[in-house]
């Protein structure tokens, strides 16, 4: 069976509401608002999983089933590393508290609503995904793109390669965008550049021709990544490894 991602979700939309139409408001609203359900659902409960025991992760998915206020407030705080208190403080669950009350208005009373109120809507689920991005979404993207070319069989020869694939798979999301390929930071030339809402995020891809070769490289990678993040203007870094291995290409992250 096949299922709309959060980002199909939030792409339809964001299609809907630039249509200006008011017969469209509902389903804008109704969209933006199923977007985060299921952008938890399908992957902050992954990260969780790697995280957590996976039985008390279980539990919590089903305790949490039929409230996703409830959800939404557990949920994000252990996957931001925040107390609840402090997340129910923010400008941010104000502006969720409304367009879940605008949500609820348009299901169960059919009310019309403006223009300007589902664009708050948008707007609202839109930084939602955003913070929840620039927070545990590399982490996600990384697991979610290892596991797209590892189902899809896909291979690499070349780092151009790699920059190509990497480009074309998140120029399909909503909440990441690529900047541009090779854009210097302070004269410094990076191999990719990820924009998570307002964070910015580098990404360094490399092509290791076999797996022994990983322990030579990683250490070194991974110290000069610290520098780069202390010297840039730079939220955070991921590094991508693609290793050629009896014509296999995996990814390590």
């Amino acid at each position: 069976m096949e299922l709309y991602g959060p980002e199909d979700l939030l792409r339809n939309a964001k299609y809907l509401l630039e249509m200006n139409d008011p017969r469209f408001m509902r389903p804008v609203v109704l969209e933006s608002i199923t977007a985060l359900e299921v952008y938890i659902h399908t992957k902050i409960f992954k990260i969780l999983e790697l995280r957590f025991d996976p039985e008390f992760v279980a539990w919590l998915r089903e305790k949490t089933k039929y409230n996703f206020n409830s959800r939404l407030e557990v949920i994000t705080s252990l996957a931001l590393g925040i107390k609840i208190s402090k997340l129910k403080r923010s400008d941010l669950w104000r502006r969720y508290t409304e367009a879940r009350r605008v949500r609820n208005d348009v299901s169960h009373e059919g009310r019309i609503i403006s223009f300007d109120e589902a664009e708050e809507v948008y707007n609202t689920i839109y930084d939602w995904l955003a913070c929840l991005g620039s927070n545990i979404g590399l982490e996600i993207a990384l697991i979610e793109f290892k596991q797209f070319i590892e189902e899809n069989h896909l291979s690499v020869t070349t780092e151009f390669e790699a920059q190509a694939l990497v480009n074309d798979y998140f120029e399909e999301s909503s909440v990441s965008k690529p900047v541009s390929n090779l854009e210097h930071l302070n004269s410094y030339r990076f191999d990719y550049i990820l924009k998570f809402g307002n964070n910015t995020v580098v990404l360094e891809l490399k092509l290791i021709r076999s797996i022994p070769e990983i322990s030579t490289y990683i250490q070194d990678i991974i110290h000069r990544g610290l520098i780069l993040l202390n010297r840039f203007d730079i939220d955070k870094m991921g590094i991508m490894i693609f290793v050629e291995e009896r014509h296999q290409n995996h990814i390590k992250q």
